[in-house]
């Protein structure tokens, strides 16, 4: 493969590269309502007691409502919380309190800052339950993770670029060098 072509390679990863930092600066910011379900079957820690799980939930506007919904589960046997991911860990949880009634048990909270949140759930004796999490936010949240090897491919297919356009310049004298004294010696047999 000559130097122009793999110039023209390393000039596309380049454009790729771009494109996608862009992407991973953009998506994160398009919000959506979504909606999260979770089937969480009965168990147990090592000493038989509880379950602890947590639910992290992207950022959520600041008054966007944040609905959960709990269902089949034993009465009385289920405590939550929910409270930011990020910030002040001083400040109280936005809701906290025990799952009661027999067939679903449901709340709303309305966060006051924009910011991750995280719903923590503590099963006791075993409690199985569903879980759903509802309220708008990007279903892209996570691609930001993927800025930094964006950003390793913009360097490395510019260096490539660079590295590539001087080797075709040095082809292109290389070239030039052999095929001059050829049309001398041609024009030297003419006379």
């Amino acid at each position: 493969m000559r130097a122009r072509t793999k110039k023209l390679v390393a000039m596309a990863a380049l454009t790729l590269s771009v494109v996608f930092m862009i992407l991973t600066l953009v998506l994160p910011s398009v919000k959506l309502p979504q909606t999260e379900e979770q089937i969480v079957l009965g168990s147990f820690n090592a000493n038989g007691t509880y379950a602890l799980r947590w639910f992290d939930i992207p950022p959520v506007d600041a008054g966007t409502k944040v609905s959960v919904v709990f269902g089949g589960y034993r009465p009385n046997s289920i405590q939550f919380a929910l409270f930011p991911l990020e910030g002040d860990r001083t400040l109280p949880p936005l809701y906290y309190g025990n799952v009661q009634g027999t067939a679903t048990f449901s709340f709303v909270a309305v966060p006051n800052e924009t910011r991750p949140l995280r719903l923590m759930v503590l099963s006791l004796n075993g409690t199985g339950y569903t879980l759903q999490i509802s309220s708008v936010w990007s279903p892209f949240y996570y691609v930001r993770v993927y800025m930094a090897a964006a950003l390793f491919a913009i360097m490395a297919s510019a260096a490539a670029t660079y590295y590539f356009r001087e080797l075709q310049i040095k082809e292109e004298m290389e070239l030039s060098a052999i095929s001059q004294p050829a049309e001398e010696d041609r024009s030297a047999a003419s006379l």
